[in-house]
């Protein structure tokens, strides 16, 4: 039994977006799987431009410490890298938010003189007040609603829960998407990045509902600067959007949904990257005479989106049910003489195909590749789901075992589907080795989840996960990347595309390399570092306090009485205190005002490292 798909011609709508369709059929459940494969080809020359609006959280938990700097800073470091990278051809503009929402910068051309302009502007910025979500991307919108000739985009950075504002995610949604019809747009996409440390609920709601792509939810402990770039290297790649799939069942035949079976169903993709294909499954119901519909339409889909000049596009495919079992393929193609009777039994009731254009091709290379696709996206659907559930019904609630018992459940679904998937091929069939090596990839996923949440610790356990499981279950879900440090380091991340990786090394070199090449503006100071930050860690690279001061020109000094050369004219000489050690008053501290040393607190350093010189130490000092 086969599927041929008829394609109705619209112009060249079909080059910029190229479609092709894996099918397998289950006879005895009588469901038809259709594996719908989209990839953009769009225009890179001619395009219109792209502006950006940067949303930063400015409140005050964000001079909170995170790998050795405050998150300001590090968000500070992320903006100029993003106006460093950003195409001349570009705009951007950014929005601060903290109680309310103020522009920081309007939208200006990122030439020579605009990144300059837009440099000078993200040194303004300043913590203050609370979290005030909703305004930040109220405000952003309104930067954008003049509709020129471009190309929109949202990125949004908070540290935590909106705590003023509008609070929930429902309105906040439906309110943002009347923003940007105003504008002109459907919906103006967004990309929602935060860090760990609560239940970051209501931008996960946001992200998943107003963009295409994963939830970035950082690790502190990486360079994640780099990996907040990863929405810009995306934008830059996209020239089609607003794609709209209307996928209509016909003659009795019925979509299968977890609501329920249906006749329609649509899909809407913000945007879809040049050259990085998306697929979407759908699950066929069909009637118990379908073998009468051979040669019949049984889905028809209306495909439609913009393309890289802003114009609307759109194309229909149907697929049409024929009769073909893998068995007469193998015969054809001759591999079936020798065979086991039972294999050549069971091939009789399979059915693959794969389909593109007017099209049908059935060869038993086309079959044992659309097997494999089906297989892939069923697995892709399974992880997303447990890796989801996981989120919603265990780890707000700290259920570890019924999270485990979850991923097992998982596991157990793929190597069933394994099994299935590879009974009809034969043992030294290279698509055999080809899906065991998937699945196994699919079956290490889950069991780094399940190690996950067994080292987990109890007091920790909602906020340390939640995020987590948010970018690793939106990743599946949207066949997109997430940040670094989510997945295991011992795993490529499923979905990083080798054009966005390797954009994003280069990313990485470079912020590497400037903090390399950071001035040793602590040349000739001798600093006392008190008892609690001895063996505190910082920086990218971890590194000790004392390690990290002698990277900055420093020399690092045990205490006031070992040191002689102290006294109240010496201007090269400090302290580095804890809050700790200053509230308890401990040794070295009171050594330090013994000997007239003055006494900083640890934001001096993180400010100084920010600002590259070394800052007046007045509204730093610590005093009896």
């Amino acid at each position: 039994m086969n599927v041929n798909i008829i394609r109705q011609p619209d112009g060249s709508s079909q080059d910029l977006l190229r479609t092709n369709y894996f099918c397998q059929i289950n006879s005895s459940e009588k469901d038809l799987d259709v594996v719908l494969e989209m990839e953009a080809t769009g225009w890179k020359r001619k395009a219109v431009c792209k502006r950006y609006v940067l949303v930063i959280d400015v409140s005050g938990s964000m001079d909170s410490v995170a790998g050795g700097q405050t998150l300001m800073q590090r968000m500070k470091t992320f903006a100029r890298l993003f106006i460093n990278k950003a195409a001349t051809y570009s705009w951007l503009g950014i929005v601060a938010f903290s109680n309310d929402a103020h522009v920081v910068l309007r939208l200006t051309q990122m030439n020579k003189q605009g990144k300059e302009k837009a440099t000078r502007a993200v040194q303004t910025l300043r913590t203050e007040g609370l979290t005030n979500i909703s305004a930040g991307l109220f405000l952003a919108l309104d930067l954008i609603k003049d509709r020129s000739h471009s190309r929109d985009s949202i990125i949004l950075f908070t540290d935590g829960a909106a705590n003023c504002g509008i609070t929930e995610a429902g309105p906040l949604i439906t309110e943002y998407r009347e923003k940007s019809q105003e504008g002109g747009q459907s919906c103006v996409p967004l990309s929602a990045i935060t860090v760990e440390g609560y239940l970051p609920g209501l931008l996960y709601e946001i992200s998943y509902h107003l963009g295409s792509d994963a939830f970035y939810w950082v690790n502190v402990q990486t360079d994640f600067e780099a990996d907040m770039m990863i929405p810009q290297i995306i934008r830059e790649a996209t020239f089609i959007t607003d794609i709209t799939v209307v996928a209509t069942a016909l003659r009795k035949v019925e979509i299968k949904l977890d609501t329920g079976n249906q006749v329609t169903t649509t899909t809407f993709i913000h945007s879809l990257p040049n050259r990085i294909k998306k697929n979407l499954l759908f699950r066929l119901q069909l009637p118990e005479d379908y073998k009468k519909l051979d040669g019949n339409i049984i889905l028809s889909l209306d495909i439609s989106f913009i393309d890289g000049k802003l114009s609307p596009r759109s194309f229909t495919d149907s697929v049409q049910l024929c009769v073909k079992s893998m068995q007469e393929a193998a015969i054809e193609y001759g591999v079936s003489e020798h065979e086991p009777e039972e294999l050549q039994k069971y091939r009789e009731s399979m059915i693959a195909y794969v389909s593109s254009k007017n099209e049908v091709d059935a060869s038993w290379v086309s079959i044992r590749e659309s097997i494999s696709k089906v297989f892939e996206e069923r697995c892709k659907k399974e992880v997303a789901k447990c890796f989801n559930g996981i989120r919603i019904n265990y780890i707000e609630n700290g259920d570890k075992a019924s999270a485990v018992e979850e991923l097992l459940t998982s596991q157990r679904f793929i190597e069933r589907m394994m099994d299935n998937s590879t009974r009809c091929l034969d043992e030294n069939d290279i698509y055999r080795e080809q899906l065991t090596d998937k699945s196994n990839v699919y079956l290490k996923h889950l069991q780094h989840a399940q190690m996950t949440i067994e080292n987990a610790h109890d007091q920790s356990f909602n906020t340390k996960l939640w995020g987590a499981f948010a970018a690793m279950g939106s990743s599946f879900e949207k066949e997109m990347p997430t940040a670094n440090g989510v997945f295991s380091s011992d795993l490529k991340q499923p979905f990083m595309h080798p054009i966005i990786e390797n954009k994003l090394g280069n990313v990485r070199r470079t912020l590497k390399g400037k903090r390399q090449r950071k001035i040793p503006f602590l040349k000739g100071y001798n600093v006392i570092i008190s008892e609690k930050l001895k063996g505190k860690k910082v920086g990218e690279d971890q590194l000790q306090l004392a390690s990290f001061i002698s990277n900055l020109g420093a020399r690092p000094v045990s205490s006031a009485t070992t040191f002689r050369s102290y006294g109240p004219q010496n201007a090269n000489v400090l302290m580095v205190c804890s809050q700790s050690d200053f509230e308890r008053q401990s040794q070295l501290f009171l050594d330090a005002i013994k000997n007239k040393v003055p006494v900083v607190s640890e934001k001096y350093l993180h400010d100084c490292v920010a600002a590259e010189k070394a800052l007046k130490r007045r509204k730093y000092l610590l005093k009896c």
